[in-house]
């Protein structure tokens, strides 16, 4: 039986026993039901991210810039004002979260180009996500058995106060190792936001994050899914995460000679579609999966 019958046998054997929740489970298998297919058109009309990225792995000089939950439209809203020359494109992206996309794009062979990640999934050391759930994601992938050069520069940049690594300390980072074949991950846009206007997803005392390695956006999608922070608020807090990362990137193209220049991102970020946030591992979105490719002039 698939995994995906497992879970609607054990829904429906659930709602027998309380019908008060058939109709929300109807519900959901049609909202989900409907998502696939929209990913589905998606997959067979836009280019493939892994298809692009394979591509400017063979070239002899690249910087890949990824920034981490970046949503097509909200970049493309906005990207010109940054890159006046450039323009965004939807591609379709083979993952739904940083694990996956760490699996499916870095897992099948070794990659000798620097990875500077400010990402923490994305480590040179297996981290012990056990007590949060997280050992599943990696699916047995280890980043560092398949990225040879890569540098954790989120435990260098690491901010207590954030809760994060900010995307400055990264652009530093960055320029101080000025290989000619690079990726730099920024974790901007994802949550927790600390544009302009901050969220920072953590409290005082005994409920404290940030911790390195734990999920430090926790609390903010609480609040959101408890209505305390609106959609309307979601979304302009999303915004202007993705303009501080955006400023940090534009400093480091601006002090780069690299011929190959690329904006993308490791998956794209649900803020209230379908009633849906974040980026679920066990379901498809096409605010997840697709996601920009920018290629800077």
């Amino acid at each position: 039986m698939s995994p995906r019958l497992d879970k609607v046998v054990y829904y429906l054997r659930k709602s027998f026993r309380d019908p008060e929740l058939i109709v929300p489970f109807i519900k959901q298998q049609i909202v989900s039901r409907y998502l696939d297919l929209k990913c589905k058109i998606h997959k067979e009309n836009l280019d493939s991210q892994l298809d692009l990225i394979n591509n400017i792995r063979e070239e002899d000089e690249f910087l890949l810039i990824v920034l981490d939950a970046c949503r097509y439209d909200v970049l493309n809203d906005v990207v010109e004002d940054y890159f006046p020359q450039s323009k965004a494109k939807p591609v379709y992206n083979k993952a739904r979260n940083t694990f996956e996309w760490g699996k499916n794009v870095w897992g099948n062979g070794l990659y000798t180009c620097k990875y500077i990640s400010g990402a923490v999934p994305i480590n040179s050391k297996e981290l012990d996500f056990e007590a949060d759930g997280f050992e599943s994601l990696y699916d047995g992938y280890v980043p560092a058995e398949h990225l040879l050069n890569l540098r954790d520069a989120w435990a260098e940049a690491w901010d207590e106060d954030l809760g994060i690594a900010p995307p400055e300390p990264i652009t530093e980072i960055a320029l101080e190792e000025g290989e000619d074949r690079m990726v730099v991950h920024y974790f901007q846009p994802h949550a927790p936001y600390i544009g302009e206007e901050q969220e920072l997803g953590y409290t005082e005392g005994k409920d404290a994050l940030p911790n390195k390695g734990k999920p430090a956006d926790k609390m903010i999608w609480d609040k959101v899914k408890s209505g305390e922070i609106s959609d309307e608020k979601l979304r302009e807090l999303y915004r202007l995460n993705l303009y501080r990362v955006l400023k940090s990137v534009e400093e480091l193209v601006e002090k780069v000679n690299h011929d190959n220049i690329v904006i993308t991102a490791d998956h794209g970020e649900a803020l209230g579609e379908c009633g849906i946030y974040e980026h679920p591992e066990n379901l498809n979105h096409p605010k997840v999966r697709v996601v920009p490719w920018v290629e800077v002039n």
